[in-house]
């Protein structure tokens, strides 16, 4: 019998489980700023009554830290800053005979108009599926797009089950998309094999139940679905939705969060505006990595679309957070400081990406 022990999605998708780690109603400015090897945040925007840890990073030494309006925001020993009351104010931290400041604009916490739904996975379905290879691998992803936990397939190919698996949640494969892989929080299996023959049972957990996601696509689709004209202004309509009525707030991880909990993070932008380009008939990938510094020191989702035959990126969550547009439609080049990780490169080297 060959084992498999739980694969935390989070390995490969840390990037949607903190995305940036900030504490609730935190958000990000897009100014991060360097000199030389030296890297920290510039600007950070962030919701009373809420924190956040700023750190100077490519310099070593002891960091004194001190706040121009501690009444606005605090800032501790340790760097941590305490958004206080509305207003703004400059955290200085002095390292090795310099200051680095970064501005904290503290704004009115907007949870009251902003409710995280409890999206407990609780127990889905189960499917039995059997078949060769490719025809199997298919059923599977039907599955999970299901919601099902508990998935048994006879595989009438003389396959292992980590090389199914592989094939299965691929990023190129096509069984199981952006937006349901996203959806897994964690997933098992074991399988038994006589050579010719081989039987996977997975187990997965998801993020959302299946009554919650069903909620969520109803809303994308019915969104969406007033969206008409040329994809370009298709994914201009999606956009503006999302700027005009998501916030960013930490632990909104699902679709659902950002359509009907009106919350989320990057991971909740991303996803929504999948779902939703998908029902406009658009076409569009959810991309994973970190952001910011020249490696990126930040786990971060974003997404890349189609429109005129050319790929672009687009990051939903920066346009909102910064009240800009630099980060619509835009070519690599002129994208800076998103760096896709490996999964994400394996399905974009194959796109003409402007």
């Amino acid at each position: 019998m060959e084992r498999k022990s739980i694969h935390n999605i989070a390995k490969y998708l840390l990037a949607f489980v903190t995305c940036f780690a900030v504490l609730c109603g935190s958000i990000y400015d897009s100014n991060f700023n360097a000199e030389a090897k030296v890297t920290y945040i510039k600007s950070l925007k962030i919701a009373a009554g809420n924190s956040y840890r700023l750190t100077i990073k490519g310099k070593k030494g002891k960091i004194k830290w001190s706040s121009t309006k501690k009444s606005i925001a605090a800032v501790n020993k340790k760097g941590n800053v305490t958004a206080k009351k509305k207003g703004t104010a400059k955290v200085k931290g002095k390292l090795g005979g310099k200051t680095y400041t970064t501005t904290v604009k503290v704004y009115g916490n907007s949870g009251n108009n902003v409710r995280l739904t409890d999206t407990s996975t609780g127990s889905g379905g189960s499917s039995t599926i059997s078949g060769g290879v490719d025809d199997s691998l298919a059923k599977v992803g039907q599955a999970i797009a299901n919601r099902d936990t508990d998935i048994t397939v006879t595989v009438n190919d003389a396959i292992s089950a980590s090389a199914y698996s592989q094939k299965l949640f691929s990023a190129t494969g096509g069984y199981v998309n952006d937006y349901d892989y996203l959806s897994m929080k964690s997933y098992s299996y074991s399988a038994t094999s006589n050579g010719s023959q081989v039987v996977i049972r997975y187990t997965i957990n998801y993020r959302i139940t299946k009554s919650y996601n069903d909620t969520s696509l109803n809303k994308a689709r019915s969104i969406a679905s007033g969206f008409g004209g040329s994809d370009a202004n298709k994914i201009k309509k999606i956009h503006d939705y999302l700027v005009q009525h998501v916030d960013y707030i930490d632990g909104g991880y699902t679709a659902y969060n950002a359509l009907i909990d009106h919350g989320a993070v990057c991971e909740g932008y991303a996803l929504a505006f999948y779902e939703m380009c998908k029902f406009a008939g658009v076409d569009c990938r959810v991309v994973t990595g970190t952001a910011y510094g020249s490696r990126g020191e930040g786990n971060h989702a974003w997404n890349v679309v189609k429109s005129g035959g050319t790929w672009y990126n687009m990051d939903v969550t920066w346009d909102d957070t910064t009240d800009s547009s630099k980060y619509y439609l835009k070519s690599t080049s002129a994208f800076p400081s998103h760096y896709a990780d490996s999964r994400s490169k394996s399905f974009m080297s194959g796109l003409n990406i402007a």
